[in-house]
């Protein structure tokens, strides 16, 4: 399945990527490299990369840090059923299809009937209300809102997991020393989990540029090309563009990109499962 599935259709991804396949019909001559000479050259192609880099570099310690936020407060709580609420609430909002959350999230930031301005109309202050989702600086920092609400709950989940495996011997340990709470997590509790939190950032990083149906249903892209990623511009270039030659070849510079993260994180959980 494996060999099929996977192997098989990056192969032939690779293939379709040095043809000259543009329009509904297959087209496998062969044409070199100017498949990626001609997506490299899009407008589209270096917004992508740009906003990559955002999500990755800015989006990811947010959900690290909100996702820390999370598992203390999960771990602070009475063991029992507050904890166990907690961390159902928490997980919901990715237990969301993600269609699901790009509708929600884009209502909520919807230039005129949106909650946001809505409120700000409601309360006298519609003189700074915004364009979320038109205005091409400001369409950055919603989408990284709704996917900080998508994952952070996860993450905080799986932080509390790692919190809850760390022996309770080393709490208690520090807690004779005089050691404060802020002290114990951060001496003690997160010193423990640390191989696991650069694991899961690795993995995280990878879910995060791989998000499609939120950034599709929001804004398609726009306005322009102002919050095109990857998955989207590939998206656009076999199905809307009709040059599949050049959605092959973002596809497989994509595949180098997620294995950037791949490969450490698979070298990472290897090394731990040695140990």
């Amino acid at each position: 399945m494996v060999l099929i599935f996977l192997v098989f259709f990056i192969a032939w991804t690779a293939g379709v990527s040095f043809s000259d396949w543009v329009g509904v019909f297959p087209s496998y001559n062969f044409a070199g490299l100017s498949a990626y000479e001609g997506v490299i050259g899009l407008s589209s192609f270096q917004r992508a990369s740009i906003n990559t880099l955002v999500f990755v570099g800015a989006g990811v310690p947010l959900l690290i840090a909100f996702g820390m936020l999370v598992a203390i407060t999960i771990d602070l709580l009475p063991k029992g059923a507050a904890s166990s609420i907690m961390k159902t609430i928490a997980i919901l909002s990715f237990g969301l299809a993600q269609a699901i959350t790009g509708v929600l999230w884009g209502w909520i930031f919807n230039p005129s009937q949106g909650v946001i301005n809505s409120v700000l109309d409601s309360m006298g202050l519609g003189a700074i209300s915004q364009s979320f989702l038109t205005d091409p600086y400001l369409v950055i920092l919603a989408l990284l809102i709704t996917l900080i609400w998508r994952f952070s709950g996860y993450t905080g989940v799986v932080f509390y997991g790692a919190i809850s495996s760390v022996p309770a011997s080393h709490r208690e340990a520090a807690r004779m020393d005089g050691a404060s709470i802020f002290q114990i997590y951060r001496y003690v509790l997160f010193p423990e989990i640390k191989g696991i939190i650069l694991m899961f950032s690795l993995l995280l990083s990878m879910m995060v540029i791989k998000t499609f149906g939120i950034i599709w249903t929001m804004t398609g892209g726009g306005p322009g090309v102002s919050s095109m990623i990857f998955p989207v511009l590939i998206y656009r270039r076999m199905f809307s563009a009709f040059n599949f030659a050049q959605g092959a070849a973002a596809a497989m510079i994509f595949l180098a990109i997620i294995m950037l993260f791949a490969v450490p994180y698979i070298y990472f959980q290897y090394r731990e499962g040695e140990l």
